[in-house]
């Protein structure tokens, strides 16, 4: 036998075959058990409106929102600024009237200011330039006392409406305010408010736990859905969507996406009927007005200035005299005072609005006001570019220090404190 030979090269892979005949059908099998229910048009709906906000709006039913703005060192006047766009977010996407949303603001920080009231409501453009002229205040954090004014704006609105107030704050309650800020916040509580908390503190900061147990005092329960926490000013937008849907929420009621998305569906809470309040501010004028718990005040203006009596006396307030804490350079120079600015500003007409029908008090003896820049309203101009000034307070003829934006203002605004004293104060 001779030697095996080399093997030849591979052949072709022959032509695919026909299918064969299907076999017979096995037996049928044992039922699965049975799956969870899936989500329901209200829960896919909320679940896209929590991811994105597209197109949320609150509906036209009746609500009573009060912003709380910390206006305090810590926060700065930049931050101030994404706060004011924070807040004006928001209300861009409320239905603003007296038979739906009505908005409220309590700016404070030493002191605490009402800039929108509840019971006199302007359209929803008035409310946001009355916002965007803040003024940013740059002293303590009196929290206590802030809280306290929210409840008295909510004690004047619409009986049967949600009352819904949104703290804004950077730090701890000041320990010199005698309005502490666990027993405003449990009278807030006790009255029906429900108390939103947007606390921004970074949880590297040593006094973050401190600070997030104070929050969630002063927040309604349960505080996973009420209280909400970022690291910094600049994160505030991302809260947007998620505070306007809980903040819409009554009960079952839910805002929902607009009907090129799903029809428009809302459950119904029983709402008593609201007494309207028909009292409109002009349109385009933006109105700072004073307002005094307890007693009815009378419009104060002498022929050099426009602006009304400041700082009017109210000892059912338990506020210090400004002059009385260490880092306060202006004020009331007499008795337990606090100084309250209410509604929308405007240059031309400033207002005084009784929160009560007790007998008014006695007008003050005219005084002595200085001539020039000194008589003019603090004006820390529109812009931004922040510097330290000086301006001149009639009412305790005194000078303190203020945030100018930069440019535009009034001729109330000095370089040092020197300059001020010399050109204004008075004996």
């Amino acid at each position: 036998m001779g030697d095996r030979g080399i093997s030849g090269p591979r052949g072709k892979k022959g032509d695919k075959g026909n299918y064969g005949e299907p076999g017979a059908a096995g037996r049928l099998g044992t039922p699965g058990e049975k799956g969870a229910p899936g989500l329901t048009r209200e829960e896919v709906i909320r679940i896209i409106r929590e991811i994105c906000g597209c197109g949320l709006k609150c509906r036209e039913s009746p609500l009573e929102l009060v912003f709380v703005i910390d206006s305090s060192e810590t926060v700065g006047p930049e931050n101030f600024e994404l706060v004011k766009d924070f807040m004006n977010a928001l209300i861009d996407r409320m239905s603003v009237s007296t038979e739906a949303s009505q908005i409220g603001v309590v700016l404070y920080s030493h002191v605490e200011m009402v800039v929108a009231s509840l019971q006199r409501q302007s359209s929803k453009e008035d409310i946001k330039a009355a916002i965007r002229r803040m003024p940013y205040l740059g002293k303590g954090t009196f929290t206590g006392s802030a809280i306290h004014r929210a409840t008295q704006l909510f004690r004047a609105s619409r009986p049967g409406v949600r009352k819904v107030a949104v703290v804004i704050t950077d730090g701890l309650a000041d320990p010199r305010d005698i309005m502490q800020f666990e027993e405003t916040a449990i009278e807030a509580h006790y009255e029906g408010i429900e108390m939103f908390v947007v606390g921004v503190m970074n949880k590297t900061d040593p006094l973050y736990e401190e600070f997030q147990a104070e929050i969630n005092v002063i927040a309604s329960d349960p505080d996973e859905k009420h209280v909400y926490f970022i690291d910094d000013f600049k994160s505030l937008h991302t809260l947007e969507s998620i505070i306007l849907s809980r903040v819409c929420e009554q009960d079952d009621t839910l805002a929902f996406l607009p009907n090129s998305i799903f029809p428009a569906v809302e459950i119904d809470a029983d709402i008593p009927d609201a007494t309207h309040f028909k009292e409109f501010l002009e349109e385009d004028n933006i109105k700072w007005e004073h307002t005094k718990e307890a007693a009815t005040a009378q419009t104060l203006q002498s022929p050099e200035s426009e602006w009304s009596d400041e700082n009017l006396v109210d000892n059912d307030l338990l506020v210090e005299p400004w002059n009385r804490l260490p880092d306060i350079t202006f004020g009331s120079p007499a008795g337990t005072g606090m100084t309250s600015i209410e509604g929308t500003q405007s240059p031309t007409q400033w207002l005084h609005d009784p929160l009560s029908t007790q007998a008014p008090n006695s007008p003050s003896p005219p005084r002595l006001v200085p001539v020039g820049g000194c008589s003019q309203p603090l004006d820390p101009g529109p812009c931004r570019q922040y510097v330290v000034k000086w301006y001149y307070d009639p009412e305790a003829n005194a000078c303190a220090q203020f945030w100018y934006g930069g440019c535009e203002g009034n001729a109330n605004n000095f370089e040092n404190e020197a300059n001020c004293r010399d050109s204004c104060i008075y004996t």
